[in-house]
């Protein structure tokens, strides 16, 4: 958002111009640019806008600071956006949903069947946006501080990102029962929404005295996992999946069903309770309990 909006549009026979300021927050922004008039009005036309520490607040869960310049030029039916913009203090504190994600991803598909209702709409984009400092995700599910560059192309209207980003080693991402150390990864966008993110990703965890390295690699909706424990070489890969979603191996799950089971249900009436009331109601229960059967 802008405001202490000021300047002034000259118009010069076939040819308007513009120069403008306004205060974004503390930051501030600066407009100047031109068009020349054509047979439908509109015609050949260059605007730059730049920014210095504008506040962002876009999409949910995100806040940051902008700098950098964005130039609109060309000509009708041929106007592009193009820039460089640096993003600070950037943090992002949404939950990870995958049932709004996957209705994101329609909803974004659907809009680009209906086409675009403006011009501003069409308008294709080439914009870096470039994490000048970490972007620290900081929710339930992870803790982790993301490095790169990422490339808005698409349209204004339905944007789409391309890029890679790379974890840095110590974050924690928050997998059921295991807290995951990052070592290393990286995430290839690919034209996320439209497109699905592939992922290379090597992690450090301990559930039940168990230490397990973990690797993901592949498309995300399709990851390949590869799990070992160096003190535990005994453990088959299914033991060791186990382990990380319910505490237990393959083999403890089996001969224990109906406690497993009542556990999990619970765990899963915690969640969807607490997800609906927030932090007002949590049902906690542990590895070598049975909440539901006592």
């Amino acid at each position: 958002s802008a405001s202490r909006l000021r300047g002034e549009v000259r118009f010069l026979g076939d040819r308007a111009e513009i120069d403008a300021t306004a205060a974004s927050g503390d930051g501030h922004i600066v407009a100047y640019g031109g068009m020349n008039f054509g047979p439908g009005l509109l015609g050949p036309a260059a605007m730059s806008i730049e920014a210095e520490r504008v506040p962002l607040s876009y999409p949910e869960g995100f806040r940051g600071r902008a700098t950098g310049a964005i130039l609109v030029d060309g000509d009708v039916g041929r106007y592009r956006v193009s820039g460089l913009v640096d993003l600070t203090r950037a943090y992002y504190t949404a939950e990870f949903d995958a049932r709004r994600q996957s209705l994101g991803q329609l909803d974004y598909l659907l809009a680009t069947l209906r086409g675009q209702g403006s011009i501003l709409d069409s308008l294709p984009l080439a914009v870096d946006v470039r994490l000048a400092e970490p972007l620290r995700i900081r929710n339930r599910q992870a803790q982790l501080d993301v490095t790169g560059t990422v490339t808005a192309n698409g349209t204004l209207a339905q944007p789409a990102a391309t890029g890679q980003l790379s974890l840095i080693e110590g974050g924690q991402v928050v997998l059921r029962r295991a807290r995951i150390r990052v070592h290393e990864g990286r995430v290839e966008l690919n034209g996320y929404p439209a497109g699905v993110p592939d992922v290379d990703f090597e992690g450090l965890t301990q559930v039940g005295g168990v230490t397990m390295s973990l690797r993901a690699q592949g498309s995300m909706d399709d990851l390949q996992l590869d799990i070992r424990s160096p003190n535990r070489p005994d453990l088959s890969q299914t033991d060791l999946v186990s382990l990380l979603l319910t505490g237990r191996t393959s083999t403890a799950v089996a001969s224990e069903g109906g406690a497993f089971l009542a556990e999990e249900l619970a765990a899963a009436l915690g969640g969807a309770l607490q997800r609906n009331v927030g932090e007002t109601l949590l049902i906690d229960v542990s590895s070598d309990e049975s909440m539901l059967l006592d």
